[in-house]
Formats: C-alpha cells, sequence, structure tokens
C-alpha cells in the first residue's frame, strides 16, 4: 500500500508539473490574485504588470492612459477581440474557445453569443472563470425584435470572462482578462462599449445565420456597420 501510494503521489506531481508548465499562464496567474477577490484588491495585484504592458501601446496609438472611453470589438468569425482606445486600436485577444454559429442570440439556451451593440454592466471578480466582465444583453433592440417575434425567453448572463470554455460568452483566458478586467476598472464601466459582429464586417458582407435568418437581420447589419465604421484598422 506504501508503495502504491508513493508511486501514485510521483505520477500526481509530475501531471501537475506537467499542467503548469503547459498552462503557465494559470500558473502567473493565480500566484497574483488568489481567494476573496474583490474589483479593487484584483486592480492592486494586476496593475503594475497592465501599466508595463499597456501603457507602450497606448502611447504609440497617441491614445490617453487610461483613456476617456473603451470599445470592444467581438469578430465571432474570426474569434477576435479588438482593444479600441479614445477610437484608436490598441490590440487584439483571440478568443479561447467558441460557441454556436453566426447569426444573433434569440433565446436562452441556444448557445449563441449574442450580436449588437452593448454596455458593460459591471465587474465579477469572483466568476466561475476567474475574472469577468457582464455584457449588457439583451438590449433595448433585442427586446424589441423578441416582441415581434413573439419570443419571451431571451437567455442572458453573456460574459467576457477568462478560462477557455463558453457557452454564449466571450472567454479570452486568464492573462489576458487579468489586463482587460483591470483596465475597464482604470477607466469605469460606463466608458465601455461593446460591439459583436458575427464576422469582420469592415473588410467583406456580413454572414447571414443559417438556415433561416430573421427576417429583421439586414436591420440589424445596418445598425452594426453605423457602429464600427469609425473603427478601422
Amino acid at each position: 500500500m506504501r508503495t502504491w501510494l508513493i508511486t501514485f503521489a510521483a505520477a500526481t506531481a509530475v501531471a501537475l508539473a506537467f499542467f503548469f508548465d503547459v498552462h503557465s499562464n494559470y500558473r502567473t496567474v493565480f500566484a497574483k490574485v488568489t481567494g476573496d477577490r474583490t474589483v479593487q484588491s484584483v486592480v492592486k495585484a494586476c496593475e503594475k504588470a497592465t501599466d508595463e504592458n499597456l501603457k507602450p501601446k497606448f502611447e504609440k496609438a497617441g491614445a490617453s492612459y487610461p483613456p476617456k472611453n473603451i470599445t470592444l470589438v467581438a469578430l465571432k468569425t474570426e474569434e477576435m477581440l479588438e482593444l479600441w482606445a479614445d477610437g484608436k486600436y490598441i490590440k487584439s485577444y483571440m478568443f479561447t474557445a467558441n460557441s454556436g454559429d453566426v447569426g444573433p442570440k434569440l433565446r436562452q439556451g441556444d448557445g449563441q453569443i449574442p450580436e449588437g451593440i452593448y454596455r458593460i454592466e459591471h465587474l465579477n471578480p469572483m466568476s466561475s472563470y476567474y475574472l469577468s466582465m457582464k455584457v449588457g444583453y439583451p438590449n433595448d433592440f433585442d427586446r424589441a425584435r423578441a416582441k415581434e417575434d413573439g419570443r419571451t425567453d431571451l437567455g442572458g448572463d453573456i460574459f467576457i470572462h477568462g478560462s477557455s470554455v463558453t457557452i454564449g460568452c466571450i472567454p479570452i483566458g486568464d492573462g489576458p482578462i487579468e489586463e482587460l478586467f483591470t483596465l475597464v476598472a482604470k477607466t469605469g464601466v460606463s466608458k465601455v462599449t461593446v460591439i459583436i459582429l458575427p464576422n469582420d464586417i469592415r473588410t467583406g458582407a456580413p454572414f447571414m445565420a443559417p438556415p433561416n435568418p430573421p427576417k429583421w437581420l439586414p436591420k440589424l447589419h445596418d445598425e452594426l456597420k453605423k457602429a464600427i465604421a469609425p473603427y478601422k484598422r
């Protein structure tokens, strides 16, 4: 029995070492922010690294730091989240997982990432996915179209968060969410806009939702085209 326990312990140690070597982001992240987190404690722990990483990018782009406003552009097909500050492109974060297909979110449980123009409602420092920022889905447009269609259960709880799993949310990994969470906290959630697109409609036509897109989808695409027009790289 003692030999078996020693062997098991050794194997476990090797497995954990391998995990933390491959997932080195986890090792860095959880060494910095653990326990009962608050927005303030996350900012305190992550501010230095965030400033060191982002300030040069802001200076190069000609944006103030912290900025007066932030726009996050999510491209579902490209699996990319762009950070814009004061109308200037700063950097991009890749999705670490994806969910659903092109096309707007219509109901609870459809697995869709929404498409539209949203606000950030609040920051969650104790998320099940490390840290998260709540996206204000459904918005007024979503509710109005649901009323027209006779839909009632639109779903909700859409977040930009850490980790690498999702059902309708936008995960960008633990290190990136630390950085973005800290920046948003320093800037103010009321100054953040989130534009979620089916694909990069700055370079091509919007992808339609298969197989039977809602009749109002062209109207949504028109709104998205207007919203994204100032954000050209």
